[in-house]
């Protein structure tokens, strides 16, 4: 009972709203300089996810309390943690789980997930919890679709030596022409935009993606590059669908459209073009024949940077 009191302590803070990655002062964290140090700290096997929902970075290695291996990601605006303990001392982490009123049942790559929230909503975020290889795991603060792409890439943590995802969340530019210069990227500020959105923030993620953001009160439309490729594990119920532009011409542009189980309004296009990888992502009313225009400006955009560079 003891135990369990002080495990509660421990980890009041993550079921707070916020999924706050901190642990209560008390506790003895001891923050990990790397991977391999981590996985040689830790008395048990592991796994981690290789690949990472767009725009997070991994902020933060620890090992709490001597048996417990936290792991923070940041994107800058929100924290998921990935909390691991042997399945013998699995109340560790599943004790991250009180005070969450909705459980669902989920399957992820053959794993049965109990996924957690407060309110009953899937299409934000809550706690995941499934076993794995005899490891007990809870990923707080991400949402469904953010933890099946975890979940599906998720690697022995001692076979993994480099440290690819940790380096700082955010760095924010004053304006797309800014942001472009710093990391080199083609990144348009589009012509028009559906709805009357507006500039509202732009930024770079480890110095690696570049991210624009535009609001019209009600939703927002996100631009996102990035040279690496934006990788898209779907969910069941997830739709895919591709659009060829301009196919009479003699250039054509293929445009993967998604559309996201369990948010009707949110939908996203993907692209590659100059040997960049970019993603559009509008979470509001904004129709699939205005997220194929804003493709569109944004390939005029392209055709047009280009043209006065030559000249």
């Amino acid at each position: 009972m003891a135990r369990k009191a002080a495990l509660f302590a421990l980890f009041l803070l993550i079921v707070a709203p916020a999924y706050a990655c901190s642990p209560e002062r008390k506790a003895a964290v001891v923050h990990q300089p790397n991977l391999s140090a981590l996985a040689e700290a830790a008395s048990f096997t592991f796994a981690v996810p290789v690949q990472l929902p767009t725009g997070f970075l991994q902020t933060d290695l620890s090992l709490v309390n001597g048996r417990t291996v936290r792991i923070q990601y940041d994107d800058g605006q929100r924290q998921l943690c990935l909390w691991a303990a042997p399945k013998a001392s699995d109340d560790d982490v599943t004790m991250l789980a009180d005070g969450m009123d909705h459980r669902t049942l989920l399957e992820m790559n053959g794993y049965a997930v109990a996924f957690y929230t407060q309110q009953g909503d899937l299409t934000g975020p809550g706690h995941a919890l499934w076993d794995q290889s005899g490891t007990s795991y809870c990923l707080t603060g991400a949402t469904p679709q953010e933890a099946a792409g975890m979940l599906y890439s998720m690697q022995d943590a001692r076979g993994l030596t480099a440290n690819i995802y940790l380096g700082r969340p955010r760095q924010v530019y004053e304006s797309p022409e800014a942001l472009a210069a710093a990391l080199g990227f083609a990144f348009p500020q589009p012509a028009s935009l559906a709805d009357n959105y507006r500039f509202a923030q732009c930024y770079a993620v480890g110095s690696r993606i570049a991210v624009a953001e535009y609001e019209n009160g009600s939703g927002q439309l996100t631009y996102q590059a990035c040279s690496e490729d934006f990788v898209y594990y779907p969910c069941q119920g997830d739709r895919q669908e591709t659009e060829i532009l301009f196919a009479n011409t003699s250039y054509e542009l293929p445009v993967t459209l998604v559309y996201l189980e369990g948010e009707t309004a949110r939908r996203e296009a993907r692209w590659q073009a100059e040997g960049l990888y970019y993603r559009l992502t509008s979470s509001g009313d904004t129709t699939r024949e205005q997220l194929l225009t804003l493709v569109r400006e944004f390939s005029a955009w392209m055709e047009s940077a280009a043209q006065q560079a030559a000249s």
